[in-house]
């Protein structure tokens, strides 16, 4: 007996289970879906990003709405766009053998009129983000007469980008029997607020420490000054290996993303942007070329990225240490996920000591202070990825004729000299072998700006003084006039 069968699923979910590849269940599953199957009571479920949440509600509501019933029967809320499309896909993969169950996304972006009109046909399940379903309501599109769970997925996210009028809105027209089914990564206080005004005595669930980062995340920093933070990114891109490196670069402003992705691109990256300037075809368009990996570096703003669901991402980088810091906690738990081991990466600026204080006090551990990589570290990088290259290439008939020409041409070239003027052009290129101040955090002289001196030679030039003083007379001049 497999681990899933234990927990009380039916054999169709069973069935879809073992059709999408899951051997065993995550621990928030394994915890969560017995008592949402079992018990009549409100939950809450705080696991970090990429624990398999979506399943732990997902798969218990496939055996609990009743498919004969066309009336929708559960609300899944969801933050984002594309997380409400990526559980409305996961649970159409879940049903897959209870051909009965209907789903739907709706969320802002796309046409209402269909949307409505899908929900008329009648369904069971409806995802949505918050802003969204409020219109439906409004527009008295959805019957929620007969809705028995309300799931959060992923709640202090929905809170911290404002979605709490809608909320509160939404839980207030949905019956008051109905069950809801928190699921966050934090606990904030918004949160909070929920769970002491919507829900009644809840069952909790807690998977790892709370507020707490994923321990598959190695969290380090490195200390450098803005207009050298791009060639500090390139850096530690090219010691990774730039090929493979797969990650998303967050940003403070829409701009911002823009501006570093298309650096990227012009110094041979594959890189895009993600922001809310995109329209939604635009933004899945991008989302489409990084799945399937025809980008490796997303750059994008907090609002964009949230619901990324894609669990190989090897590095977050953060380009600015986020203004709320509970955002770095979702920034970071985009990678480290489903057992993958992920590197988080702050570029910070020698000012923001307080603010690395802070992330480690929300993620309840030290943050490593690292050197920027150095040229050399670069430069043999680079070169063992040119050997590998090299031994790897293949032979073109056409340029073998070409050979005993060029072999004439560099005869007087000896074996290394020919490597050494390989290496050197091929190394030799580009903005990330620039020179780079270090700063080390151990020397608190370093990490303090230096105050600028005065400049002696304008303090004692009577000339400055000269002009100083016939402003003073302007200026007292005009204050008589304005007092008479």
């Amino acid at each position: 007996m497999s681990k899933f069968q234990r927990l009380g699923l039916s054999q169709p979910t069973l069935k879809a289970v073992e059709a999408l590849g899951f051997e065993e269940p995550t621990l928030i599953q394994e915890k969560a879906i017995p008592l949402l199957l079992e018990n009549s009571k409100d939950f809450i479920g705080l696991a970090q990003t990429g624990t398999g949440k979506t399943a732990a509600f997902g798969l218990p509501l496939m055996d609990l709405v009743d498919p004969k019933s066309v009336n929708p029967q559960a609300l899944i809320l969801a933050p984002t766009r594309e997380l409400c499309v990526q559980i409305t896909n996961q649970l159409m993969e879940f049903s897959k053998f209870d051909k009965g169950v209907r789903i739907v996304a709706v969320y802002g972006g796309a046409d209402i009129r269909r949307q409505i009109t899908t929900i008329k046909k009648g369904v069971q399940i409806i995802a949505a983000t918050p802003g969204r379903l409020r219109d439906l309501i409004r527009r008295k599109a959805v019957n929620l007469a007969q809705i028995q769970f309300l799931v959060l997925d992923e709640a202090d996210e929905m809170l911290n980008m404002g979605f709490r009028e809608e909320i509160d809105e939404i839980l207030k027209s949905a019956p008051s029997e109905k069950r809801v089914w928190l699921f966050s990564a934090t606990m904030s206080k918004d949160v909070k607020r929920i769970t002491k005004h919507y829900m009644d005595s809840p069952e909790e669930v807690v998977v790892g420490q709370q507020n707490a980062a994923n321990n598959d995340i190695t969290h380090i920093y490195t200390l450098v000054r803005p207009k050298e933070k791009y060639i500090a990114l390139k850096r530690f891109i090219f010691s990774s290996n730039a090929d493979e490196v797969y990650g998303i670069i967050f940003c403070r402003t829409r701009r911002d993303t823009v501006t570093l992705a298309n650096q990227l691109v012009f110094d041979g990256f594959r890189s895009d942007a993600l922001n809310g300037d995109l329209s939604q075809a635009a933004r899945d368009k991008v989302m489409q070329k990084f799945k399937k990996k025809k980008i490796n570096l997303l750059v994008a703003t907090d609002v964009a990225a949230r619901g990324i669901d894609v669990d190989s991402i090897t590095h977050v980088f953060h380009y600015n240490i986020p203004e709320d810091i509970n955002f770095y906690t979702h920034r970071s738990g985009r990678t480290g996920r489903a057992g993958n081991k992920g590197h988080s990466i702050i570029l910070a600026h020698p000012k923001d000591k307080r603010q690395l204080t802070a992330v480690e006090r929300k993620i309840g551990s030290k943050i490593k202070f690292v050197k920027i990589p150095t040229r050399k570290v670069i430069y043999d990088r680079k070169l063992s990825i040119l050997i590998e290259d090299l031994k790897k290439a293949k032979a073109i008939p056409e340029v073998d004729g070409l050979l005993e020409e060029a072999n004439k041409k560099l005869s007087n070239l000896t074996k290394e000299d020919l490597l050494r003027q390989i290496a050197y052009m091929t190394l030799g290129k580009g903005e990330e072998v620039e020179e780079i101040r270090t700063y080390d955090p151990s020397k608190s002289s370093e990490s303090k700006p230096k105050s600028r001196a005065r400049s002696s030679s304008k303090n004692g030039n009577p000339f400055h003084k000269k002009k100083a003083r016939k402003k003073f007379e302007r200026s007292k001049k005009k204050f008589k006039k304005k007092k008479k």
